[in-house]
């Protein structure tokens, strides 16, 4: 079966074919600006690991490197100019794929390779093979996940290395007190490295290393029988994380001592995130509707009114962010003081702020959008993980721990979209999958003895 689940993603990431857009132009042309300046990128405005990964391809392939640099030229993009942007179409992009690369090839394999952990970590949480198939399929059904890996962004990389940390991660908190001290010693190094490596990828993710530190000393103060192992594998992993995540920037300041630029791209990110704060009671509570899954915007839009939802949707030139507002908050200041300004009207509005970062996280919790009104199913996930067993409540923790980190960062500073929490699928499908199973189970055997009883009966 975990065959035919790759078989699977292989035959559908085929059909679909590269899935490049406006996103996808911004990292290719942060990839070939690197190229030609050999400076190698900080770790906050452009990932370092995505970047390192388009520069070695292109390096070993020439006709990776000339199918980049066409796909640049003929993606469609904005070119912003003194804070005016404007969009611009798309060129031939059929000319572009003629092009002999491995790049796509690589793409599918990655994505292939990333149900390997999806299904161990379905059959760790209940070692039952049917609850790892149908989490698999949960997962692999997503409108983002596949997609997503099949475009030229971080996510790329993202889709096979997080839930190869969320298995390793749920491996040491449950089955690791059995095992090995080698065994243990492996697992939080790799989980390690696998962290650092996604600090690399996603900026939120370098708020799980002191997030991590914290839950682990709380979890040395209740299991006190395990306190040397847990310090010992907490230790191991959060140094591997470090030594990942201070590479570009040790590498920055030895090659061209100073520290790396940061802060503008985020700056952006939050002025975005602030218009959000301009919402009415009424939009608060239509949002966490409209944000529910499938039928939310509809159902959202009937109850409240068109005209309190137009704000919500992405993509309209009434969303939050882009829409036509008075004045700037960055009028008059320089790049450096514009993060400091956002973050200061951030404070300012603190208990608004707070609010509204509620139905934003309810907002990227919709990770299976398909399903009409699927956020619901998150309260399917917390019936599994309070009434389930000891092993469905550690694996569902470990899996979901770093993803509602990420998610509470996501809603504080940016907009919140599912993708940004992708993480949050892999708990999300493996709860569903145990509660399905679980419900299954017991119509099953409320059905086995309905039939028993009525058998003595038609005799």
């Amino acid at each position: 079966m975990l065959l035919a689940l790759i078989g699977l993603v292989v035959r559908s990431a085929v059909e679909m074919g590269p899935r490049d857009g406006f996103d996808s132009h911004w990292f290719i042309g942060y990839a070939l600006a690197e190229r030609d300046s050999r400076v190698f990128p900080d770790s906050t405005d452009h990932p370092p690991l995505y970047l390192a990964y388009l520069l070695a391809l292109m390096t070993l392939d020439a006709g990776y490197e000339r199918y980049l640099e066409c796909l640049h030229e003929n993606l469609p993009h904005w070119s912003c100019e003194e804070g005016e942007c404007e969009r611009v179409p798309g060129g031939d992009l059929a000319s572009c794929r003629r092009i002999a690369h491995p790049g796509f090839s690589l793409q599918v394999l990655l994505a292939a390779l990333s149900v390997v952990p999806v299904w161990l970590a379905g059959y760790l949480a209940s070692g039952r093979p049917a609850v790892a198939h149908l989490a698999t399929l949960l997962v692999v059904w997503n409108p983002y996940w596949l997609p997503w890996a099949l475009r030229h962004t971080p996510y790329t990389l993202v889709v096979p290395l997080l839930p190869a940390f969320h298995l390793l991660l749920a491996y040491l908190v449950f089955a690791g007190t059995g095992a090995s001290v080698r065994r243990r010693t492996a697992a939080a190094i790799a989980a390690g490295l696998l962290l650092g490596a996604l600090t690399l990828l996603r900026p939120p993710y370098e708020y799980v290393l002191p997030a991590l530190a914290g839950a682990a000393w709380l979890w040395m103060l209740r299991n006190r029988a395990r306190r040397r192992e847990i310090a010992a594998s907490s230790a191991l992993l959060l140094a591997s994380a470090l030594l990942v995540f201070a590479w570009p920037a040790l590498r920055e300041r030895e090659e061209n001592h100073r520290s790396p630029p940061r802060g503008i791209y985020a700056a952006e990110i939050l002025e975005g995130r602030l218009e959000f704060n301009e919402m009415s009671a009424r939009q608060w509570a239509a949002s966490f509707v409209h944000w529910s899954g499938n039928y939310g915007g509809r159902l959202s839009a009937r109850v409240v009114g068109e005209d309190a939802v137009a704000a919500l949707r992405y993509g309209t030139t009434e969303y939050f962010p882009r829409r036509e507002r008075e004045g700037n908050l960055f009028a008059e200041l320089a790049p450096e003081e514009w993060l400091g300004a956002a973050l200061a009207r951030a404070f300012a509005e603190w208990p608004k702020h707070l609010a509204v970062s509620l139905p934003l996280a309810w907002r990227g919790m919709n990770q299976l959008p398909w399903v009409p009104l699927g956020n619901l199913l998150w309260f399917a996930v917390l019936f599994v993980f309070v009434r389930g067993t000891e092993r469905n409540r550690l694996v569902l923790g470990a899996l979901s721990f770093d993803s509602f980190v990420v998610l509470g960062i996501c809603a504080l500073v940016s907009e919140s979209q599912a993708r940004m929490s992708l993480g949050l699928l892999l708990p999300l499908a493996v709860g569903t999958a145990l509660a399905a199973i679980r419900l299954g189970d017991r119509l099953s055997a409320r059905w086995a003895r309905r039939r028993g009883s009525a058998a003595p009966r038609n005799r």
